[in-house]
């Protein structure tokens, strides 16, 4: 027989029982990121897997989720959290909380920066590879002309993250499936700063 495991809603219900009961108790800021990772797994996934691709490399296809995330619980937990916390066990993870809400909701300047700097931090091996995942969805984003332009933007004034880009696109002549790898001539292009005109030059035109 499989074990059962609850449910994320009722690991959630328990941390605010404990919490409430338990208002002195020196578990309480363990629990409290439980009772976020609870509420955080209860939010719609950006992907998700439809059905088999290809039978013979038991391949699937990644599917885009049409589910709204609203992070509105999670916002206010990581509040409560930072409020009764002010110097936190944890920052770390409260800032991949951050960083995910950051990326969701199209704050992509706030996203590179957290995910960069969650992916340059060695104190945090299991955290990082989740900032090295969510930063290459993040470039991934490039190809949709619904976040591109902000996209841009935001690295445009962020030369660590053009950095991270620059590794990114390096594979794409080497992988068939890269996202980017139409987009390479065209990302460098409109990432390359333009040479500035002198006032003279603009009155010889």
């Amino acid at each position: 027989m499989e074990p059962r495991y609850p449910s994320y809603r009722s690991v959630e219900k328990g941390c605010r029982a404990f919490l409430e009961k338990y208002p002195k108790s020196p578990r309480r800021q363990a629990c409290s990121l439980l009772l976020l990772r609870a509420i955080y797994r209860q939010l719609p996934e950006r992907f998700g897997h439809a059905e088999k691709s290809d039978e013979e490399t038991d391949s699937y296809t990644i599917v885009e989720s049409t589910e709204p995330f609203r992070p509105a619980p999670l916002l206010a937990a990581i509040a409560a959290y930072q409020k009764e916390f002010p110097q936190p066990r944890y920052p770390a993870e409260i800032r991949n909380f951050a960083a995910i809400i950051a990326w969701r909701t199209g704050h992509y300047g706030s996203a590179l920066d957290l995910t960069i700097e969650q992916l340059d931090d060695e104190r945090h091996p299991d955290l990082r590879r989740e900032a090295a995942v969510r930063l290459a969805n993040l470039f991934a984003d490039l190809r949709d002309p619904r976040y591109r332009h902000a996209i841009l933007e935001a690295l445009r004034s962020r030369p660590a993250a053009q950095a991270k880009l620059k590794l990114y696109l390096s594979v794409a002549p080497h992988h068939a499936q890269h996202p980017l790898r139409c987009l390479s001539d065209f990302l460098t292009t409109a990432l390359t700063p333009k040479p500035e005109v002198s006032k003279r030059q603009e009155k010889g035109r």
